[in-house]
């Protein structure tokens, strides 16, 4: 039991790299393509959406671990323990609790990330208006 907790853990890291990290840049291209009057310096704000990305996966592992295994386990185990399975639910939930609250973190460091960057666009790259 003690190894199914273990690859369970280890693909709820897994796939929370992989989603959380294609969700990011989902958000980071869509405040990119907010409109603007300026002219859109794109690279300005993809290249700060991955330091917001960069700069939240720490915490985002710490909060997987421990908010997102505590309230997943717990989860899990109660939602299996209405059909009779209730030894199986922290195997399933922790898992989808970290892949949750890891993709969840990345996401709002994407967001703040991308959008300093579009307010360092338009705070130095506007043309003032006549």
């Amino acid at each position: 039991m003690e190894y199914a907790m273990l690859i369970a853990i280890s693909l709820g890291y897994a796939c929370a790299i992989v989603f959380g990290l294609r969700v990011s840049w989902f958000v980071v291209k869509r405040v990119r393509a907010i409109p603007f009057r300026t002219t859109p310096r794109r690279n300005l704000v993809s290249a700060l959406g991955i330091v917001g990305i960069s700069l939240s996966v720490p915490f985002a592992i710490f909060l997987a671990t421990v908010v997102g295994g505590t309230v997943g386990g717990g989860y899990g185990e109660w939602l299996f323990s209405l059909f009779g399975l209730s030894r199986f639910g922290p195997i399933v939930g922790v898992p989808v609790g970290i892949m949750f609250v890891s993709c969840v973190i990345t996401c709002i460091g994407a967001f703040l990330g991308s959008l300093i960057g579009r307010l360092v666009t338009y705070a130095f790259y506007s043309r003032p208006t006549p």
